[in-house]
């Protein structure tokens, strides 16, 4: 009994990723410099399919790694961020493997989205994080 009551406490403890100040820094960067260069990348109108690049073994690295975080946490920002990345991930793969030419366009405005998302709410953790720390001081 005492047990759950010491895993109760330490799960209301717990924090989500983004509260971190570095790895909210780190993402809000990745993410708005990202969303820029995808917007950049369709108004070239690069339609053609790749088949293996780094983007493709990013979102496999990045679909695991964000679904595990996006169920786990209980804080807003990992949800909406790391869930963003992780239909990233499964876009992107869908984008290497069997997305006919007339639908790259619209699943590439889709990745450049979720992008988006990810970066401005990462931005929106990190301008609330500094918020609330000077409201404690």
């Amino acid at each position: 009994m005492q047990w759950r009551a010491e895993q109760a406490q330490a799960m209301s403890q717990a924090t989500g990723v983004l509260e971190n100040r570095v790895v909210c820094t780190l993402l809000s960067i990745l993410g708005i410099a990202t969303s820029v260069r995808s917007w950049l990348w369709i108004a070239k109108v690069r339609l053609h399919r790749d088949v293996f690049s780094i983007d493709t073994l990013f979102s496999v690295i990045a679909l695991l790694i964000s679904i595990c975080i996006a169920y786990r946490s209980r804080f807003w920002g990992d949800q909406v961020v790391f869930g963003a990345l992780a239909c990233f991930g499964l876009l992107s793969m869908a984008r290497a493997t069997f997305v006919p030419p007339s639908g790259m366009l619209a699943v590439n405005v889709a990745c450049a989205l979720l992008w988006t998302i990810a970066g401005i709410a990462s931005v929106i953790v990190f301008v609330r994080g500094f918020r609330d720390s000077a409201r404690n001081d």
